[in-house]
């Protein structure tokens, strides 16, 4: 792009004229070469040239191409300097500034000679009119005999014409015009006819963009390392969370419907074998920590918890588990979609007082006995308050007695404090994050939040991962090329093709105990 960039400049001639500068005989003054510099680069010089030259152009147009600056350190030599995209024009200006220069500062010294030439001269007259006066009283004083008058008269008369003939003496000095037009300085080089453009310069350009790109490149890549608040695959996850990455869920095919169980619809298919990873992590924690309750997650919404719930519970039925999972968002319940169950009784009803017996509103699956549900019930009025009730303890003592692993689908973190409640009542939780999606802060903080209850965050669940994207995922090729892939995943056939009978489940819902 540089070198491209520099093909498409016009090009540019430069040449330079230098002045020597000299002392003023008179005053002894000797210019500064930075204030002679700047006045060759002043408007007065620029139309002194135009003047000259019979140029078509405003002092600021001619003064864009030039440049004039001390050659040496004690600034006797000015070098000026025009650029232009005419190398003949360019040549005639850079001495035609030289010249202008000499000229204008002729001029100002030649005004500054008739300002004090102009001077003198009135004081001249009037030293003149004063030796009259003097000359007649002392004529008249002679006459009266006044002599001692005539002698006073006389001294004045002698020391006026001393100081005439001082400014005769300085007027006379001041005819020397030659001396003033040639004492500020001349002409040592003139400038010469450019044979090749000063700019571009392709090497140059080339080498200097390659040096900003890469240095703006390595700028962006800092910016977007210090912006870019979303994970960076399972490592940067579990750096920032200090807690493992239990399972890293792919990105579901597009066939499958958001509220497809994927352990039964594709079995073999890696997001299911991702879940059965998940399913033996969790019980190794969970047993090494001897508790059965567990609470699901996520930091904001539609990150994939409650997925992420419904398959694992499916995961850990099918391993002859007693599972019993909770809808526990009781502000947008979800969890009974993916059992295609709408309950009127549920989790609500039991924290309000209106159900005392779990067996009421527990569900079973006929083909999977090992898995049961316990449906959210209606959506009532003040959900967190609700949670709080002493009743959440009562309700997962009375599941542990009759279950394996009880698990929570909880509503997200950031947005509502139903989770943290929740946490505090069941000490282990699992956070689901989106792999896409997912900021670092939110996650973080949803910890932290969960942290400060008392909840121990076991893990997290990498959800919708793109496993192309990642050098930390592998795919079950050993599995892929062993089995072949049915056309129909089985339903309730043994413990690897075990699913939810919809149908049935829509016909015997029914309520039965623990």
């Amino acid at each position: 792009m540089a070198i491209f960039w520099s093909y498409r400049q016009p090009p540019l001639y430069q040449t330079s004229a230098r002045i020597i500068l000299k002392q003023d005989p008179q005053t002894g003054y000797f210019p500064q070469g930075e204030t002679e510099a700047t006045v060759i680069t002043g408007e007065q010089v620029a139309a002194v040239v135009i003047e000259n030259e019979d140029l078509d152009m405003s002092p600021q147009g001619l003064l864009s191409g030039l440049s004039a600056e001390p050659v040496t350190q004690a600034g006797l030599v000015i070098s000026i300097t025009y650029r232009s995209p005419d190398p003949v024009f360019a040549q005639l200006a850079a001495n035609a500034f030289a010249e202008g220069y000499i000229e204008y500062r002729r001029a100002e010294a030649l005004k500054g000679v008739e300002d004090q030439r102009r001077e003198l001269e009135r004081r001249s007259r009037t030293i003149q009119e004063e030796i009259a006066q003097l000359t007649q009283r002392a004529e008249r004083a002679r006459e009266s005999g006044n002599d001692s008058l005539v002698t006073q008269l006389e001294g004045q008369r002698i020391s006026l014409i001393a100081r005439l003939s001082g400014i005769q003496q300085q007027l006379d000095l001041l005819q020397g015009t030659d001396e003033v037009s040639a004492r500020f300085g001349e002409i040592n080089q003139v400038a010469g006819l450019p044979g090749a453009p000063f700019s571009p310069n392709h090497q140059t350009d080339g080498v200097m963009g390659g040096i900003l790109g890469l240095a703006l490149g390595i700028a962006f890549g800092f910016l977007r390392e210090r912006l870019d608040d979303r994970f960076r695959g399972r490592p940067d996850v579990e750096r920032a969370m200090e807690a493992p990455v239990l399972a890293t869920v792919p990105r579901f095919p597009k066939q499958q419907r958001a509220r497809d169980l994927i352990v039964v619809n594709d079995p073999k298919g890696s997001a299911s074998e991702a879940y059965r990873n998940l399913r033996t992590s969790l019980q190794f924690l969970l047993t090494q920590r001897n508790v059965k309750t567990l609470l699901i997650t996520s930091p904001s919404e539609h990150e994939g918890k409650t997925a992420t719930t419904a398959n694992l519970g499916f995961a850990l039925a099918q391993t002859g588990a007693r599972v019993v999972l909770v809808s526990g968002d009781l502000r947008r319940p979800q969890l009974e979609k993916y059992f295609g169950v709408k309950a009127d009784l549920g989790l609500s009803n039991y924290l309000l007082g209106e159900v005392d017996d779990i067996g009421q509103i527990v569900l079973e699956d006929p083909n999977l006995p090992g898995l049961r549900l316990l449906p959210s019930g209606p959506v009532p009025s003040n959900p967190a308050e609700l949670l709080t009730s002493p009743r959440v303890a009562q309700l997962v003592t009375e599941l542990e007695k009759h279950a394996d692993i009880i698990i929570f689908d909880a509503p997200p973190v950031l947005p509502v404090a139903d989770s943290v409640i929740l946490a505090s009542h069941l000490g282990v939780a699992v956070l689901i994050l989106d792999a896409a999606n997912t900021q670092r802060s939110a996650a973080t903080h949803a910890k932290e939040l969960l942290q400060r209850v008392g909840a121990e965050v076991i893990g997290c669940v990498l959800n919708a991962f793109d496993p192309g994207g990642s050098p930390y995922y592998y795919e079950p090729y050993y599995y892929s090329q062993y089995y072949s892939k049915p056309e129909q995943a089985p339903v309730g056939d043994g413990p690897d093709g075990a699913g939810i009978d919809l149908e049935a489940r829509k016909a015997t819902e029914r309520q039965s105990s623990v």
